[in-house]
């Protein structure tokens, strides 16, 4: 199993119905990215989150498939939206073999 998990901090400001409409988009890829297993749109409740206040947490079956996803369509729409409103990112990658 592939995981990848990205910490987002947005601006202030950034309209709540952004992040509704970065949910949707997310919940769609879950859906029909092959080799995707899981992957979720979440809001950071940690009070020690330093500012990073969601992340999109997923699950795959293989690096190869993480990289696939990189390039979908819908990747790379969800990345564009959120470029607009980013202010700083930090990404995790990790192989986890046997699970």
């Amino acid at each position: 199993m592939f995981y990848h998990v990205v910490m987002m901090k947005f601006k202030p400001g950034t309209p709540e119905s952004f992040f509704d409409e970065c949910r949707a988009i997310t919940d769609r890829m879950a859906k029909t990215e092959k080799g995707v297993r899981d992957l979720r749109w979440a809001k950071n409740t940690a009070d020690r989150g330093k500012g990073y206040d969601h992340a999109v947490m997923g699950v795959y079956d293989s690096s190869a498939d993480h990289d696939a996803y990189q390039v979908c369509d819908l990747h790379v729409k969800l990345k564009g939206m959120v470029a607009q409103y980013l202010e700083d990112l930090v990404v995790f990658d990790t192989d986890v073999p046997g699970l």
